[in-house]
């Protein structure tokens, strides 16, 4: 399922790059009087992010074991090669309390940490908010905290594939607002008691944070 996933991204990555030749930055015309609007940079440099949020599973972890809304941090250092296309590292950190169906308590509580090459296309540039689509693949590292009286519980460490849709608003020439919406993979087996089982941990984070362009 996640190999049809990602041969969906890459067509969209074909679609956005074919966007972005045609797309040209707006910038304020000289002689303007009033507040200074930032420019956008078209020059090659490093773009380092600071977003946190919270996190939603898409569906059931197992059959008897459903995830709450958790809490999520991410950071990214990106290098701009051009206007439109940036490349580098995401690392997302997360935590979700595993609860048992029915209201019965709780399992324990996933902490995850997903580190992946990025890359990010913005197809349309301006002044005002400058939307962008970005897709990073690498490794999902998990870590089960069962409660107390719960047999422990292992989550093997998965594939990870996120794509993740987001706007920048440029506050100054360095700074923006940065709001992001991205869905990550993660699927995988547990191990509890000798045994085991498939676990689907796949979720949803909403982000929010600033972005600072050197």
């Amino acid at each position: 399922m996640w190999g049809i996933r990602v041969v969906g991204v890459v067509v969209l990555l074909l679609i956005f790059g074919g966007v972005c030749g045609m797309a040209q930055p707006t910038y304020a015309e000289e002689g303007d009087v009033g507040t200074e609007v930032p420019e956008v940079s078209s020059a090659s440099r490093w773009v380092f992010s600071v977003r946190g949020g919270v996190v939603q599973g898409t569906q059931d972890h197992v059959s008897n074991g459903s995830p709450s809304l958790g809490g999520a941090g991410s950071v990214q250092l990106l290098y701009q090669f051009n206007p439109h296309v940036r490349f580098g590292v995401t690392v997302d950190g997360q935590q979700q309390a595993l609860d048992v169906k029915g209201g019965r308590g709780k399992f324990g509580d996933l902490f995850t940490v997903a580190v992946m090459p990025t890359m990010e296309m913005r197809p349309f540039l301006t002044t005002v908010a400058i939307p962008y689509l970005s897709v990073g693949l690498g490794m999902n590292f998990n870590m089960f905290s069962a409660e107390s009286g719960v047999p422990a519980l292992d989550y093997n460490n998965t594939f990870a594939a996120r794509i993740a849709g987001g706007v920048d608003v440029p506050l100054t020439a360095h700074w923006s607002l940065n709001t992001e919406v991205a869905w990550r993979l993660n699927k995988g087996e547990w191990t509890q008691l000798g045994r085991s089982g498939p676990y689907d941990a796949t979720a949803v984070l909403g982000l929010i944070g600033i972005r600072y362009l050197f």
